[in-house]
């Protein structure tokens, strides 16, 4: 199973994992990777799932194929685990859209792939807020463990294929046409990335309107730079330390507005030195 084990390293280069016990009957609060025996954990940032819970076994395996199948149609690498039914998980190079982009865009591919079994599926496991039974742990009723019994694809990160992201992005209210030219030239790159980093060692405390100007400019840059959410967590949590009464909130609504524009957002140089933000 090195697809599966390829899988597990993945996952702690973009976050700390948090787990829960349910062993003895009742969920514990969450704690950090290894500081509890658990069988439940997060689901990842770049994890997608296919979740049902039947007791008609026959329900259950027909389910199972056909998903699986039209998984590999796609050439999508994924596993297939055990504790009491089946269920399906795959890794998808979610990491760079933020947490209400990825519940769309994991929805939007569970939903394709479980037609016309969707009625049976749990979308609750869209969602990073839901916590799930971790692999090889301890169902804590059946106290079967959760085993892997298929593995497809040797465990590398999925591409979001691009009719799924079109769906998606246009749920969403982010124009599918600029999905593939938000990426700057490599010139364009380098005075955005010099820009945050001109942020990042600069305090601000201007007036909340001047302050909202100074904010949109950066959430276009980091929209632009198409920076991973780990990255713009820590870019968005140096800047507002820099700027007085801002939070991470303002910085993170800017980024979502820049992303629902019908046009392409640009970084406004003229705005950002008429405000004294920027020489």
């Amino acid at each position: 199973m090195e697809g599966v084990e390829l899988n597990i390293q993945e996952m702690q280069k973009y976050e700390d994992l948090q787990v829960q016990s349910n062993l003895n009957g009742y969920y514990t609060k969450r704690h950090n990777l290894g500081e509890i025996v658990h069988n439940h954990r997060k689901i990842h940032i770049n994890e997608v799932i296919w979740d049902w819970d039947l007791d008609n076994k026959d329900l259950d395996f027909q389910i199972m194929d056909f998903v699986s199948a039209k998984l590999i149609k796609d050439k999508i690498s994924h596993s297939i685990w055990k504790a009491r039914t089946h269920k399906i998980h795959a890794f998808f190079e979610l990491e760079k859209y933020d947490f209400d982009i990825r519940k769309i865009i994991r929805k939007t591919i569970v939903k394709h792939y479980a037609e016309p079994y969707t009625h049976f599926i749990d979308f609750g496991c869209c969602s990073e807020k839901r916590m799930i039974r971790d692999f090889y742990s301890i169902h804590e009723i059946t106290k079967q463990q959760n085993l892997c019994v298929y593995d497809y694809g040797d465990g590398k990160l999925n591409k979001v294929p691009k009719f799924i992201l079109d769906m998606a992005l246009r749920q969403s209210n982010i124009m599918p046409q600029f999905a593939d030219t938000i990426k700057l030239h490599k010139d364009a790159e380098k005075t955005y990335a010099d820009f945050i980093a001109y942020c990042l060692k600069t305090r601000f405390d201007k007036d909340g309107f001047r302050n909202n100007v100074y904010f949109k400019n950066i959430a276009i840059a980091v929209f632009r730079l198409q920076l991973s959410q780990e990255i713009t967590d820590k870019i968005f949590c140096q800047i507002t330390l820099n700027c007085k009464g801002k939070t991470i909130r303002d910085l993170s609504s800017w980024l979502k507005w820049s992303g629902q524009q019908k046009h392409l957002v640009k970084v406004n140089w003229d705005e950002l030195k008429r405000g004294m933000f920027y020489p």
